[in-house]
């Protein structure tokens, strides 16, 4: 089975915070997909991952303009290529899972979160290899914006730019994300988006 381009779940950011008002019913779908990947049974530390998640998005998209809300979008869990398209080791099927997208007309914010209170350099960096992925081989993407979030659920009060990824504490994750997609967006179409695909041969 080939789980390249599969995801959790997606929602409008209005959607998302109408919908998914419990965290029971957030993880509930999430888990449910979790199986359906071929994970095998949820674990606490991915459970735990989750809740954090959920806690410090929540409060970041609460913040962000009603008219934002109804265009920008969130996908939870998307599975991207572990390694370039187009070599052997693609073919094994290894990927890997960005946490959080979210999606204007022309944007692409990667949030990964980590329970953490300072940034580590691996964290820095596997953030970055999620938007380098979709950079380069997922054709949706091509002519978008791409940025990097870190996003540290136990810090306060920290903003950071490391090699090009923007590193922030959970309250001050609305405000980043903000800054970056910078004016009052459009709306992608979201169904164009998830089946344009990945490039399978070298650009």
């Amino acid at each position: 089975m080939v789980l390249v381009g599969n995801y959790g779940k997606y929602y409008t950011v209005e959607g998302f915070l109408r919908k998914v008002k419990d965290y029971n019913v957030y993880v509930d779908k999430l888990s449910k997909r979790y199986l359906e990947f071929g994970y095998g049974e949820m674990g606490r530390s991915q459970e735990k991952a989750w809740e954090d998640c959920y806690s410090c998005l929540t409060a970041a998209l609460e913040s962000l303009p009603l008219g934002w809300k109804k265009k920008a979008y969130v996908i939870f869990e998307y599975v991207l290529p572990d390694h370039a398209t187009w070599t052997r080791k693609f073919q094994n099927e290894k990927h890997i899972r960005a946490d959080v997208l979210l999606l204007t007309d022309n944007i692409v914010l990667v949030l990964e979160f980590k329970q953490y209170d300072e940034p580590f350099i691996g964290h820095v960096r596997q953030g970055k290899k999620y938007a380098t992925r979709l950079e380069r081989y997922h054709v949706g993407s091509n002519n978008m914006k791409i940025h990097t979030i870190l996003a540290l659920t136990r810090a306060m009060d920290y903003f950071n730019v490391v090699e090009d990824v923007n590193v922030c504490s959970g309250d001050r994750l609305g405000e980043t994300i903000k800054r970056l997609i910078g004016h009052n967006p459009s709306s992608v179409n979201m169904n164009a988006w998830l089946n344009s695909g990945f490039y399978f041969r070298e650009r």
